[in-house]
């Protein structure tokens, strides 16, 4: 006869397999955290549907570490494929356990993949100024399985969102991403707010990676000035195999501090690093 132990044990393991919310504690980096977290989900025909229900359990698992409530995180949902739906709004009052839940019952649109339409849904529907808290960290994420039909419009609505002092991270799943593409639209540090997996099965493997980063987002400041007005695209050139080690790191140390003072996130100002050494660890515009 199985222990009480047990039991409990069986069926975890019986909801899990079954893709039912398990209840789950706060995890420490999102205890007491004020934010307001908006997640968009790529609900076009190129995703499977056995692949929607995926990354809608990520999701749920995601929110599942977060201190849900109106006075601490809150969060809405939405998806998008040829036009842009929100399914959980940000003003909802949801207890964790049904707000997980009713994730799981997100909508399937099928159609075209239209990120551009889904970036600004995410602005206008689901963290728009009349409804966001004062004072408190914005956070948007964006799952999607491919690229832009239009990226210049995708890009467009990623600087609109920084603008609104939003942080925004991107989860390419599949290789039919255009990685480059998600890296440039996510806010800085780039590498920071850009995640990739090869399968959406793999989603879960930067659950905490994902949900610590996301915890740490203060209320968005944008450090630098110059460029706020005006467009620029400046190049860092010199020969790091000529100077040796020590001097180049010194001039990488310089212009990491030159280019923090740049507006990068309102989109005026680009950077391109050109070592002439090793053009792997170069940086080109939009990294």
């Amino acid at each position: 006869m199985l222990g009480l132990s047990s039991a409990i044990v069986l069926l975890i393991l019986v909801c899990s397999c079954l893709g039912v919310p398990v209840p789950g504690q706060t995890t420490e980096g999102w205890k007491d955290k004020k934010a307001d977290v908006c997640i968009v989900v790529d609900a076009s025909s190129s995703v499977w549907e056995r692949d929607f229900t995926t990354m809608l359990q990520f999701v749920s698992s995601l929110v599942s570490d977060m201190d849900i409530g109106p006075s601490t995180t809150r969060v809405g949902v939405g998806v998008f494929a040829d036009r842009f739906t929100l399914h959980i709004p940000i003003t909802n009052n949801l207890p964790k356990e049904t707000l997980r839940s009713e994730i799981l019952n997100a909508p399937y649109l099928k159609g075209d993949g239209y990120l551009s339409r889904g970036l600004h849904g995410l602005r206008e529907k689901c963290l728009p100024k009349s409804l966001v808290r004062l004072n408190v960290p914005l956070i948007a994420v964006v799952f999607t399985d491919g690229p832009s039909r239009h990226k210049q419009l995708s890009a467009d609505n990623a600087t609109l969102i920084k603008e609104n002092m939003i942080s925004l991270f991107t989860v390419g799943a599949t290789t039919l991403v255009d990685r480059n593409e998600l890296l440039s639209l996510a806010s800085d540090p780039k590498k920071e707010f850009n995640y990739y997996v090869d399968e959406f099965r793999h989603l879960s493997d930067i659950h905490t990676k994902l949900s610590t980063r996301m915890s740490q987002v203060q209320i968005y400041q944008e450090h630098g000035t110059c460029g706020r007005n005006v467009k620029a695209d400046t190049f860092f050139v010199f020969n790091e195999a000529a100077l040796g080690r020590t001097d180049s790191q010194n001039i990488k140390i310089f212009i990491g501090s030159v280019v923090n003072n740049f507006s990068m996130n309102s989109g005026n100002m680009r950077a391109s690093v050109i070592t002439k050494s090793c053009l792997r660890e170069d940086i080109e515009f939009g990294q």
